[in-house]
């Protein structure tokens, strides 16, 4: 999002963006508590943090980079803001194991 907007727009998705970010770690849980198997669950939950360190400090600052040094540091942000605007919509058609919603 913040490679699409400018001006005063840009302070709304300074605070906008993390915002979308963030949720997606109450549902993802939720979820993750929800699964049948106890061995399973634990083995997702031990597994959650360390890929979520990975993704967020590592796979997408070096895409970031990669993207920067092409001189299109923009069209990063706006893929990654993109992704995190499409990854909460998703959260919306989570169906848990019990038929919650």
């Amino acid at each position: 999002m913040l490679g699409i907007v400018s001006g005063p727009w840009m302070v709304l998705f300074i605070f906008l963006q993390p915002l979308l970010a963030a949720s997606f770690f109450p549902a993802g849980f939720v979820a993750l508590t929800k699964m049948k198997s106890p061995h399973l669950k634990k083995v997702a939950f031990s597994l959650t943090v360390p890929i979520g360190f990975f993704m967020g400090g590592e796979a997408v600052t070096a895409g970031l980079g990669v993207i920067g040094e092409a001189g299109l540091f923009f069209i990063g942000f706006i893929l990654f803001g993109g992704m995190l605007f499409t990854g909460t919509l998703f959260t919306k058609y989570l169906v848990l194991s019990d038929g919650e919603k």
